[in-house]
């Protein structure tokens, strides 16, 4: 027996297995809808390529412009972007799973855009502690406003919060 056990893969590779499930990451934007992009970083802030992102969004509707679930993958630099309702008077906010190797359990976290594409205004669960709410609020691009900015950290000072479900 060699000794090896499942805890000392360096898999899996979500990525070449499901290639035909990934949405394009350059997809257009259908009216209504906002791109959220970021980047997946490791606990010395490299990023995570080879990660999928499952996105879910149980409020999205047949017939609208945007899926309830999407399913997008990292470059090799970890960077990502995925579609959300544009925020208007009401809240914004997707479940988001995350695959990657070096994990053996995917790990799940929030988005939330806050009304009117507002930061101050998200309405991030009570039970996050204050200090670490930030972590799950994407802020508008100051270059485009179809654009918001949520970058995921797996570990360290600044991980984001992520929910034990």
């Amino acid at each position: 027996m060699s000794g090896l056990t499942p805890s000392q893969t360096i898999g899996p590779f979500f990525i070449e297995a499901l290639k035909w499930a990934i949405e394009p990451a350059d997809r257009p934007l259908a009216p209504g809808t906002v791109r959220v992009v970021g980047q997946l970083t490791d606990v010395n802030g490299n990023g995570a390529g080879d990660a999928l992102l499952e996105i879910w969004q149980p409020a999205a509707r047949l017939g609208e412009s945007i899926a309830g679930f999407q399913r997008v993958a990292t470059d090799d630099e970890g960077r990502f972007a995925f579609r959300l309702p544009a925020p208007g008077s009401a809240q914004v906010a997707a479940d988001v799973t995350i695959l990657t190797r070096g994990l053996q359990r995917h790990v799940f976290t929030r988005v939330h855009i806050g009304p009117g594409g507002d930061p101050a205004n998200a309405s991030v669960p009570a039970n996050v502690p204050a200090e670490r709410r930030a972590t799950l609020i994407a802020k508008r691009s100051t270059d485009d406003s179809s654009i918001f900015e949520w970058n995921i950290r797996l570990r360290g000072g600044d991980e984001t919060v992520f929910f034990d479900l």
